[in-house]
């Protein structure tokens, strides 16, 4: 499950998709800033769809780090 935090007005989305080479656990996060009109109910559901959307993309490997060793990136497309 996505980890969701509030940070101001927006909402940091992080969600995990296993280990890197070195042990460390790879962690994917994503800023998201919900419309202001929607009620507390309503954001609660919203947030909940959204990092479930971003935990998808993250473990069918749609989402990348811009900062990843060439090895790293190696073993990820050596699976596929």
């Amino acid at each position: 499950m996505a980890n969701i935090q509030r940070r101001g007005n927006t909402y940091k989305i992080t969600a995990y998709s296993g280990y890197d080479t070195a042990g460390k656990q790879i962690r994917h996060t994503m800023t998201y800033k919900p419309s202001e009109d929607l009620s507390p109910a309503k954001l609660k559901k919203e947030l909940e769809k959204v990092a479930l959307e971003f935990e998808e993309k993250c473990n069918l490997g749609y989402v990348m780090d811009s900062n990843i060793k060439l090895i790293d990136f190696i073993e990820i497309f050596t699976h596929f």
